[in-house]
């Protein structure tokens, strides 16, 4: 099924219009000076392979059939369960006794949620009706007034041409700018020209934070816009005072850079624990009596008559005080004594090659060591905002047809970036311009006995409201649910089966919370089923065994479900509702679910289907589709990694940001940003993150 796909907001409609029309898109690949492949993108980053207008939803209340599904609520606890896997019963057997913690404060708590969500349901309903009878607002037309004549075209200007502004964001530099201009380092050195850095100019003095809590010396270093990491130590200081830093106070660094602190752990808290006596133990009772008291043993063999393994002496002796963790030496008895076995000396090996020594000479000149680099002209960082205008017979006069921003950045080595920003239209109005004069008329004797609100307006408000009344509707048939779910747990002990079956599944009680699935599962051979509507122009285009997922609102569990039954009647009564248009009819349909799902009786569920007009196209960001005599087309990476301008067939427009493509195109193609001079059939193309088409370009 269609899913709904997050649409995201981009700025790349500006890019086509500042590039295409400043000649931009070959300036990127001006500055980067190098026959790179062209980038191209993941399909997934620049269209959606599916759109969620293609899809309806309706919604319904669950009905089982000849199943049961025994689910434990918060306040339920298992006290006996009677049946297990496999088992067969009968309607009315006990499958499972419970204790419960609910309260009747609770259950008259969820009694008034219900009447609350019903009132306010009922309120909701009454200001639809007082909506649906407002009189729409019409406003008085006066006469058309002749038409103005043209004006004389105004001559054209030289471009590039700078016109006003100090280079900030508020107060950008506004440009005058057409097709035959360049982003040139002309430009660049207008904008932001260089300006040789003093190279302690910018440095900053690390203060001194010895002694300070550890919050006021971060406080102080971020005050001299620096950063710090830390250390603990131990110390007779108060726990979390800065005893050293690194580097110390005075010292210049540049802004940004990290200090060292040493922070104090505080006092040190030793324990102690006595030292037992294990002389003439053997080793391994004595060491186990030294982990009881929370020391640990080294030891060594010694001569003795006494048995091999026995401890003839410990260091320190039995009854010392000594720091837990610390270690006690112990010496074990070899056992008695054995003469010894003379072991012959090692003689050398005389095939052994002995490595021979070679004396420094001392005539020999020492190393040279390496010359410093040289060293660097470093530029103060600078930033411009410019904006650049495309204006009406290329006359600062001229109506403003296109705009576009760029940041100009002049790095520390002297070299320039730039990148795109969407400015704000403000910025281009002149603040001196006198308002253009309103023609007045006389709308002496017009009464106006409308409501004050537009067609539209009230439209809005209508949808506002009904949308209201279904969400309040929902609510209140799932609060409804709880209430009586919560009654029946007040009421009773003992879950009985409802149908003749055999027990599925088991689960325990920490198992069927952790997940939300049933505790135990009854299947008499059935499924689920829900009833939902759909709008009479879906009649043609859904159809019995087509696909649908169903979700519920409770517990958010999802599953594919299938359309059974179609009525040929429309429904009449009750309050119906799918999200299409609600001035025609709407027919009921019934979907079944499998008893693999995890659903409850009387769930409220959503139901989402394919509606009239989907299609199996995709959708892609205008910007990457050209068109030329009348056709539209994309590059595409093809065989052997090389660009491909592929011819696309496209329909509707998706709010001026996505074109249907109806063929073409599929969701596993890269596709490339269709401008540059390096854009050509056959040209080698290289696969990218989409970060790189927005990312600063040398």
């Amino acid at each position: 099924m269609a899913k709904k796909k997050k649409i995201r907001s981009i700025v790349i409609g500006c890019l086509v219009g500042a590039l295409v029309i400043g000649g931009g898109i070959g300036a990127f690949f001006h500055f980067r000076g190098s026959p790179d492949p062209v980038n191209v993108y993941g399909f997934n980053y620049v269209g959606m392979s599916e759109y969620w207008g293609d899809n309806a939803n309706t919604e319904g209340m669950i009905s089982v059939d000849n199943m049961q599904s025994v689910y434990l609520s918060s306040t339920q606890q298992v006290k006996e369960i009677f049946v297990q896997p496999g088992q067969s019963v009968k309607a009315g057997d006990p499958l499972m006794a419970f204790d419960t913690t609910l309260s009747d404060i609770e259950l008259e708590r969820q009694r008034i949620t219900v009447d609350k969500t019903e009132n306010d349901l009922n309120r909701e309903k009454e200001n639809l009706v007082r909506i649906s009878n407002l009189v729409p607002y019409v406003p008085y037309v006066p006469p058309t007034p002749e038409p103005e004549p043209e004006p004389e075209p105004l001559p054209p200007m030289q471009v590039p041409l700078q016109i006003k502004g100090t280079g900030t964001e508020a107060d950008p530099f506004i440009y005058l700018w057409n097709e035959t201009c360049w982003y040139s380092d002309t430009l660049a050195d207008e904008v932001v020209p260089k300006e040789v850095l003093d190279p302690d100019a910018d440095k900053v003095s690390v203060p001194d934070v010895t002694g300070y809590s550890l919050e006021e010396a971060s406080q102080a270093l971020r005050d001299s816009k620096l950063y710090y990491s830390q250390t603990e130590a131990d110390s007779d200081a108060e726990k979390g005072t800065v005893i050293d830093q690194d580097p110390a106070a005075g010292t210049l660094l540049d802004e940004g850079e990290s200090v060292s602190l040493t922070v104090s752990k505080g006092p040190e808290i030793i324990l102690t624990t006595t030292v037992p006596d294990v002389t003439g133990q053997s080793l391994s009772t004595a060491s186990q009596a030294l982990r009881d008291s929370k020391l640990y043993c080294s030891f060594t063999e010694v001569d003795s008559d006494q048995a091999r393994g026995t401890v003839v002496y410990q260091d320190p002796a039995a009854g010392t005080e000594l720091e837990e963790g610390s270690a006690v030496t112990l010496q074990v008895s070899k056992g008695p004594a054995e003469p010894d076995t003379p072991t012959p000396p090692d003689t050398p090996d005389p095939t052994e090659p002995t490595e021979p020594t070679d004396p420094a000479n001392p005539d020999d000149p020492p190393t040279p060591s390496p010359a410093p680099a040289a060293s660097k002209l470093e530029y103060k960082v600078k930033t411009a905002y410019v904006v650049f205008t495309q204006r009406q017979y290329d006359n600062t006069a001229g109506e403003i047809l296109k705009f576009w921003g760029m940041i100009f950045t002049r790095n520390k080595d002297g070299s320039y970036k730039f990148t795109l920003y969407d400015p704000d239209p403000a910025v281009l109005v002149d603040p001196n311009a006198q308002p253009e004069e309103e023609e007045s008329f006389d709308d002496s004797g017009y009464v106006d006995n409308s409501s004050g609100y537009t067609a539209a307006e009230i439209a809005q408000m209508r949808s506002q409201s009904e949308e209201k009344i279904r969400n309040l509707t929902t609510q209140l048939k799932v609060e409804q649910v709880k209430y009586k779910k919560m009654q029946f747990e007040m009421t009773n002990d003992t879950v009985t089966a409802q149908v003749d079956g055999v027990v599925k599944s088991v689960l325990t009680e920490d198992e069927a919370k952790m997940n939300n699935t049933p505790l135990i599962l009854l299947s008499g051979g059935g499924g689920y089923y829900v009833t939902g509507t759909m709008g009479e122009f879906s009649l043609g285009t859904v159809s019995l065994g087509q696909e649908v997922t169903v979700m519920s609102y409770m517990s958010g569990e999802s599953a594919v479900g299938t359309i059974v039954e179609i009525s040929d009647q429309p429904a009449t009564g009750g309050w119906y509702w799918s999200d299409g248009n609600q001035n025609v009819s709407y027919y009921p349909f019934k979907v079944f679910v499998s008893d693999e799902a995890n659903f409850q009786e009387n769930e409220y569920v959503q139901i989402t289907y394919a509606s009239a007009g989907a299609s199996n196209s995709v959708y892609l960001e205008m910007p990457f589709v050209r068109s030329e005599s009348g056709k539209s087309y994309v590059y595409v990476e093809g065989a052997d990694h090389l660009l491909e301008k592929r011819e696309v067939v496209t329909g509707r427009n998706l709010w001026g940001s996505y074109i249907e493509i109806k063929s073409g195109v599929t969701a596993e193609d890269f596709i490339a940003f269709p401008y540059g001079k390096t854009v050509k059939e056959g040209a080698p193309a290289k696969q990218a993150p989409i970060d790189e088409l927005y990312s600063s370009m040398y």
